[in-house]
C-alpha cells in the first residue's frame, strides 16, 4: 500500500510539472504578443492602455499561480534533501523580524513576545523560515488594518509551541482543519494577491516533516480573529 501511495504521489507531481509547462509556454507568447501590441500603437487610446495593462497584470497573476502550485508540489521531495541543526528559534525570529518581515511589510505592527531564555530547535533554519513566511503572510491578508500581528513563543514540557495571531476574519469551526489542504481557501482576502490555500499547505507540510503539528482556530473572548499554533518537538541536546 505505501508503494502504491508513493506511485500516486510521484504521478500527481509528475502531472503537475507537466501541466504547468504546457501552460506557461502559451502564456509567456501571449505576454510578448500583447507588449508587442502596446509597442506598435503610437498613440493608444486611455481605454485601450488600461485593457493592455490589465491584460498583462492577469498574466502575471496567472504565472505567480503556477509557480506556487510548483513549490508545492516539489516541496516533499525537497525536504528530503534538507539539512537539520540545532539553532535558538526565539533568536531566529528576532532575526527575521527585524530583517526580513518588517523591511517586505514597513506598514504592518509586528508585536513579537519573545522568550528571555534560548529556545532550541532540531531541524533546517530554511524550512523553518519558510513556514513562518506562510503565516506572515497568511495573517497580514487576512488582518484587519491598523491591528498588530502578534508572535508569540513559548516552551511547554517537551515542545516549542509558536502561535501567529491576527485580528480580522474568523475562521469556521467546521474549516479548522480542511484549511490546510492544498487549493483550499475560506477567508475572504484583501487585495488582489492570488490566494489558492497553498501557503497553509506549504506550512503544514514543512511542519509535519519536522514531527510537529499546527492548527488553526479563531480568537476567543472579545477579540475576533485568527490564530495559527504550531507545535515542534525541542531539540534534545537542550535537555
Amino acid at each position: 500500500m505505501l508503494d502504491q501511495l508513493k506511485s500516486q504521489i510521484e504521478y500527481r507531481e509528475k502531472m503537475a510539472d507537466n501541466l504547468e509547462h504546457e501552460i506557461r509556454t502559451p502564456l509567456a507568447g501571449i505576454s510578448a504578443s500583447l507588449k508587442n501590441m502596446a509597442q506598435e500603437m503610437s498613440d493608444p487610446s486611455p481605454r485601450i492602455r488600461d485593457y493592455l495593462d490589465w491584460a498583462l497584470e492577469d498574466i502575471e497573476r496567472l504565472e505567480t499561480l503556477l509557480t506556487a502550485v510548483r513549490d508545492a508540489t516539489n516541496l516533499s521531495e525537497a525536504l528530503t534533501h534538507d539539512f537539520k541543526e540545532d539553532f535558538d528559534l526565539s533568536r531566529a525570529i528576532e532575526m527575521w523580524l527585524n530583517h526580513g518581515w518588517k523591511q517586505a511589510f514597513p506598514g504592518i505592527n509586528f508585536v513579537y513576545n519573545s522568550p528571555e531564555l534560548p529556545h532550541m530547535l532540531h531541524g533546517d533554519p530554511a524550512r523553518i523560515r519558510q513556514m513562518l513566511d506562510k503565516l506572515i503572510e497568511n495573517a497580514i491578508s487576512f488582518h484587519t488594518e491598523e491591528t498588530p500581528i502578534e508572535i508569540n513563543l513559548r516552551q511547554e514540557y517537551d515542545f516549542l509551541e509558536l502561535r501567529v495571531i491576527n485580528e480580522g476574519t474568523p475562521i469556521p469551526q467546521e474549516f479548522e482543519t480542511q484549511i490546510f489542504s492544498s487549493m483550499v481557501s475560506f477567508r475572504q482576502q484583501k487585495g488582489t494577491r492570488p490566494h489558492l490555500g497553498l501557503g497553509l499547505y506549504i506550512v503544514q507540510t514543512i511542519v509535519a516533516h519536522h514531527q510537529g503539528s499546527v492548527r488553526a482556530s479563531s480568537l476567543q473572548n472579545d477579540r475576533t480573529g485568527a490564530v495559527f499554533t504550531v507545535r515542534l518537538p525541542i531539540s534534545t541536546t537542550s535537555n
